[in-house]
């Protein structure tokens, strides 16, 4: 078993990668399954990573 296996230079997704996809997302008019995928991906990246919050901000950029 290989334990605390790391690429160099992985971090975590942050606010700033969040934000992007967000705006990706409503430029792109993406649907349901495509940002319920794009949200479990975010989770395993982010362990505090809040689905509440990422759907707000989108909802919050359509309706602009």
């Amino acid at each position: 078993y290989i334990i605390g296996l790391t690429i160099e230079g992985a971090t975590n997704m942050t606010r700033k990668h969040f934000e992007d996809l967000v705006a990706i997302i409503v430029d792109n008019n993406l649907d349901e399954i495509a940002i319920q995928d794009i949200m479990r991906f975010c989770k395993r990246h982010n362990s505090r990573f809040d689905k509440a919050t990422f759907m707000d901000r989108i909802n919050k950029l359509r309706n602009q």
